[in-house]
Parts: C-alpha cells; structure tokens; sequence
C-alpha cells in the first residue's frame, strides 16, 4: 500500500439522536485511534488529508453517504487503497422489500436513524455495497465493529435487537482486491470493554496493526497477518471479558495480499541486521582460509584437501550434503585443535572423490543422407515400355511420368527414356497420319472422271 496513494473514512458512532438507541462507550475512541494510526509516520503514514473522520453527530446518513460517493470516490485513482472503518450499531428488522432469502434486512445505524423506521433513516446492506462499488479503485479494505444480527441485546454488545441473517459480507468483498475484515460473525455479537476502552475487535486490531501481527518479522504486516492474528485473540478475550463468543469474519477477492502497515525502524533493523550477519561471515570465511593456508604453508595440509575445503565454504549451508557438512566440521576441529591434520586429510580423501575435469561434449555427429539406391529397372520392363512408347506413345508417356517421380535414380532414367521416345512416336505417328490422308485425298482425284 502506497502511503501517498492511500485514503480513508473512519466512522464512529457512540451517541445517537434517537435516545431509544441504546449509547456505546467506546466507538468514538476506537475510530479516533483507528485515524490516529493511519496517520502515523512509523505505522500507516497516511497523509491527514487523505483521511476523514466522522464521529457522533458528525456521522449522519447523508454524511456517510456523501464521503463515500463523493469524497472517497473522487479521491482514489486507478492504483490507490480505499479504506472504510464503521465502529458503532448495526441492526436487522423484517426485510420490507421482500428481496432477501431469509426475510432480514441488515442495516448500519448512522447518528440520524430512527429506531422505529430502519428502512427509512438506517444504511442498508444493499446501499453500503452500492456506496462501496462507486469507489474504483485498486484495492479495498473494509473493517466493520458492529453486529449485524444475532442474539439478544445485553450490555457491553454493539447490537439492538434479536434476528438472524445470511452471512451479509461476501457481497462487500466482491470485486478483484476487495476485502471485508468484520469483528464478528452474521449470527454474533461485537463486544466493548470497559477495562480495554475500546471495542475487543478494535482493542485487537490496534494491536495488530501496531506489530503483534508481524508473524514473520519483516517489519510489514498485511491483511492475512492482521486476520490470523484477530481469529486468535478476539475469540479468547471475548470468552474471558464477556462470557461469550465473537469469531471474527474474513471475506476477499484479491490477487495479492495488502500491505496495510510497515515499521521503518523494524525494515532497517533487519537490514542492519543482515549487513551484519554477512559482515560476519566473510570475516569468518577469512579466518579459515587464513588457517587453512597456515597449514598448507607448514607442509602439513595438501594442497587438494585445500583446494577442496575452500569451495565448500563458500556454499551456502542449505546446498551442502551431508558429506560435505561432516567434511567443515572436521575442518572447524581441526583448526581449533581438537583433531589432527591427517585425521582431517584421511576423512577428505574418503567423503569426496577428487573433482575431475569436465566432459567437453564432441560434436554432434551430421546425419548423412541415405545412400543413393542402386535398384535397376529389368530390361524386359524397359524392352516392354519403348515397344509401347512406339505403338502406343500415350500409355508409354504416363508410365514415363511415373518412374519420372521415383527417388530412385535408375527409374527416373528409365522415365525420361520413356517420355523421349513417346513423344518422337507421336510425332511420327502424326506425320504418316497425315501422309495417309494427303494421298488418299490424291489417289482420290485422279480416279474421277470429271478431273482435268
């Protein structure tokens, strides 16, 4: 996530106008401190003009409606992060519409709802995902504390009334890197404590943004790392703080995970850390070689157990074989003393075969073409063919044609012999063909009466 390219809305609700809804005590906190974390440089470094905040009074229907359409929407560009916090009510009444598969209506209860008409003056579910689909952008993270069905109401719950609805996040995580963090399940309650000053979820969430969550230790924490880390804490401390049970829900359409926080000071520890370890490891590898030539200097290590010894360590331990391992650590005996040269020299010469020079492949061989084929054409075959390529020149033609297209050289000669004398026959045939006629025309008109 680009700090510069990332913005967001935290809503926060503890107060509403309807007194009939009953007040939350920690919302307001866990949205202010949601913002402050988003804002701060060794977090989220969020610039503060890229997030707004909206709380109490502040967070009205058309407000929350007009931030996300408006605001949000023209904010965001083709590769920003778009994040949506909503910490307060949510609440379910008979669906009116008829639309949904069971019959409940979810909704989100901004400061202006009236608690006697949700459909009239509370967010819907259908509405939300219509605000969230004009946000276009490259990534969307959505974190919800607030109940959306289940239970009966009891103190500390950030819930309303009883009803049970269908998992109402998959459609919030539809789209390619959208993705819903909620703090608990459809049928659940999401619980506040007084001795945490914040909602469990939230309290958790905190926590993890601020590194708990940092499984791997990279100093970036993505939205995978904060959900692993809320399905295990939530889930306990709702158990231990309220007796009851709140499993957080994790719903994405994303190619790739998101990067939500970094720690600066953590990444560059880490590569000070690793400059350091290498640092080590070169002086290390100095050392030894400067041992290993002390003892072939003194005659006592053969220049091939030397030799040997000084590619292995260069490798990194990972591509060394158990033999070659066995061999380094004689080695590190050695030089300290523990085993002799000879011991070490003997054990060289027995766990690795000399390495011999290598095979330079020859030429590949140029495949020859086959030998020509000798095969003749009988002379009683040939004797046939010119007495038919005379009498019968077209039979002797098409024969010529044939072995004309053979592979065999002898056939095509025959062919061509064939087609040579075909057409001479032709030719001579046509020529006594018109001789005949010329003199029958002339024995003709010497025999008339009539002719002068």
């Amino acid at each position: 996530m680009s700090r510069q390219d990332a913005y967001a809305l935290v809503i926060g609700i503890g107060q509403y106008r309807d007194e009939a809804i009953t007040p939350l005590r920690f919302t307001n906190a866990d949205a202010k401190a949601f913002a402050e974390l988003l804002v701060d440089d060794d977090i989220c470094g969020v610039p503060e003009e890229n997030v707004r905040l909206l709380v109490d009074e502040e967070a009205t229907l058309f407000a929350i409606k007009d931030s996300i359409s408006d605001w949000l929407s023209r904010k965001v560009g083709p590769d920003s992060t778009a994040i949506i916090y909503y910490a307060g009510h949510g609440d379910v009444e008979p669906d009116r519409t008829q639309s949904s598969h069971d019959g409940i209506a979810n909704y989100l209860l901004p400061y202006d709802t009236s608690s006697t008409n949700l459909y009239a003056s509370a967010l819907s579910k259908e509405e939300f995902q219509g605000l969230v689909n004009t946000v276009r952008c490259k990534r969307s993270v959505i974190l919800m504390d607030a109940c959306h069905s289940g239970g009966v109401a009891t103190a500390g719950s950030r819930k309303m009334r009883v009803g049970y609805s269908q998992d109402i996040y998959s459609s919030l995580a539809e789209g390619a890197g959208s993705t819903v963090i909620a703090a608990s399940a459809p049928n659940q309650l999401s619980w506040e404590d007084e001795n945490l000053g914040h909602g469990i979820f939230t309290y958790h969430l905190l926590e993890a943004l601020r590194g708990e969550a940092d499984a791997d230790g990279d100093g970036r924490i993505s939205m995978i790392e904060v959900f692993d880390y809320l399905k295990r804490k939530v889930p306990e401390s709702a158990r231990k703080l309220g007796g009851a049970e709140q499993t957080p829900v994790f719903k994405a359409d994303m190619s790739e995970d998101i990067v939500l926080t970094v720690n600066p000071e953590r990444i560059a520890r880490i590569a000070e850390e690793e400059a350091e370890k290498a640092a080590a490891e070169q002086a290390r590898i100095r050392e030894v070689r400067e041992k290993l030539f002390n003892f072939e200097k003194d005659n006592a290590l053969p220049a091939r157990a030397h030799n040997r010894v000084n590619l292995l360590i260069e490798k990194h331990p990972s591509q060394l074989t158990a033999k070659e391992k066995s061999i380094l650590e004689l080695m590190n005996a050695m030089c300290l003393g523990i085993v002799s040269v000879d011991t070490f020299v003997e054990h060289c010469d027995e766990s690795v075969d000399p390495p011999g020079p290598t095979p330079v492949p020859g030429p590949k061989p140029i495949p020859q073409p086959p030998p020509p084929s000798t095969e003749e054409v009988s002379s009683g075959l040939n004797l046939a063919m010119i007495l038919c390529s005379l009498f019968m020149p077209l039979v002797g033609f098409i024969a010529g044609l044939i072995f004309l297209g053979q592979q065999v050289e002898p056939k095509k000669k025959a062919g061509k012999r064939w087609i040579i004398i075909s057409c001479v026959a032709f030719v001579l045939w046509f020529l006594l063909g018109a001789c005949a006629v010329m003199l029958g025309a002339l024995d003709q008109g010497l025999s008339n009466p009539y002719y002068y």
